[in-house]
């Protein structure tokens, strides 16, 4: 887990970042653990003298094809400063200034079409912002986190309310699904002992209408794919340790993540 700075860069970056200052065959800056991430840093006038020439184009080509099978890579156009800089945005004749500012928005679109259909374009306010990127970028490759878009529940006062949050934490309980839980059952202790009891495997045809199976009914309804989800979530003694000393999260959409 450690951070190269290729050479051309700002021996600060390396400073700062606890890392090694060499030269990089692609990429401006690269973070290793269980992947691999590039990160090509480029100014405004930068990126744009790099578009012009297809230069760009070039660099992330290369990034993109680099083979290492044990270590995918993620790589990451990061731009820097501020865009009205570029061309001297505000100064000069009226036909200048549109000519700057028909350029930027050429290269703003170049960026979008990249950021769609290429790779992630992250977008800083300096050299400051930039560190503070990069040191965030490290911290979630090194949880696990990367790649991972959570929500936070937000937990209020009434009881009822505090069991749904926690049930919307589970992978694939939404709102609704935590809603019917809490409405159907008295306790978490009267959920937990029929959720433990139920098996899709068990039953080969839906439950009858007695009192205890009418409990199955419901969570017959909810399907394989929810039970199975609580089940091994409630039974995951790690799942209950983070909950005591983390924030409640829901993991929405994994992109490019290897968990």
């Amino acid at each position: 887990m450690s951070w190269t700075i290729d050479i051309h860069e700002d021996a600060w970056f390396a400073l700062q970042l606890n890392g090694s200052h060499e030269a990089l065959p692609e990429g401006d800056f690269k973070y290793e653990n269980d992947r691999v991430a590039l990160v090509e840093r480029k100014t405004w006038s930068d990126a744009y003298n790099s578009w012009r020439s297809k230069r760009l184009e070039d660099q992330l080509s290369r990034m993109l094809l680099r083979e290492d099978v044990t270590h995918p890579s993620q790589v990451i156009l990061l731009v820097e400063g501020r865009k009205e800089t570029l061309f001297g945005y505000g100064g000069g004749s009226r036909k200048t200034k549109a000519d700057s500012q028909r350029q930027a928005e050429n290269l703003q679109a170049f960026l979008n079409r990249i950021s769609a259909e290429i790779c992630p374009v992250v977008y800083t306010s300096g050299q400051s912002g930039t560190l503070r990127y990069l040191k965030a970028l490290a911290t979630r490759l090194d949880s696990g986190d990367f790649g991972d878009l959570v929500r936070k529940p937000t937990i209020v006062s009434s009881s009822r309310n505090q069991s749904h949050a926690f049930l919307e934490t589970i992978p694939g309980i939404g709102k609704t699904t935590a809603k019917k839980i809490a409405a159907h059952y008295n306790s978490f202790g009267e959920f937990f002992l029929d959720l433990n009891s139920f098996s899709f495997e068990a039953e080969t045809n839906q439950p009858g209408s007695s009192d205890q199976e009418l409990m199955k009914t419901f969570l017959w309804k909810l399907g394989p794919a929810k039970v199975k989800s609580l089940k091994s979530f409630l039974t995951a003694e790690d799942n209950w340790i983070s909950h005591q000393t983390k924030s409640p999260r829901k993991v929405l959409k994994t992109m490019g993540g290897s968990n």
